[in-house]
């Protein structure tokens, strides 16, 4: 089983419908977060707005050059990226969290379907 995913950037991406190991996934997700940066880069500079030393947008500041201008952009930019970075960090230490205390859970359980498993056997064989 194969299934396409068409990326932010419109590139097709071939997926397999088992798990990819890690490190591809961390490939993946770093792929996709640079296709991300870059989509939002092109948005900022093709709408036209231009960015202040003081942060706000609006009309061009005075004495920026187009470097400068480029610079502000990035920066805020990489700015909103670190942000929706922390966002995930956040949500993924919060399922880690999850998981962890229901796997605790069925190793609770596990051992108690064991001691359940033993009286079974004893009852069954009274000798032991």
């Amino acid at each position: 089983f194969f299934f396409f995913k068409k990326s932010v950037l419109g590139k097709i991406n071939i997926m397999t419908s088992t798990t990819p190991s890690r490190e591809i996934w961390e490939q993946q997700q770093q792929q996709q977060q640079q296709q991300q940066q870059q989509m939002m880069m092109m948005k900022m500079k093709n709408s036209g707005m231009q960015i202040g030393y003081s942060g706000g947008i609006g009309s061009p500041g005075p004495g920026l050059d187009e470097n400068e201008k480029d610079e502000e952009i990035s920066r805020s930019v990489l700015s909103a990226f670190r942000a929706k970075e922390e966002e995930i960090e956040k949500k993924k230490m919060e399922v880690k969290q999850r998981l962890q205390a229901q796997l605790g859970r069925v190793e609770e359980e596990t051992k108690r379907l064991a001691e359940i498993r033993e009286e079974l056997e004893a009852l069954q064989d009274p000798m032991r």
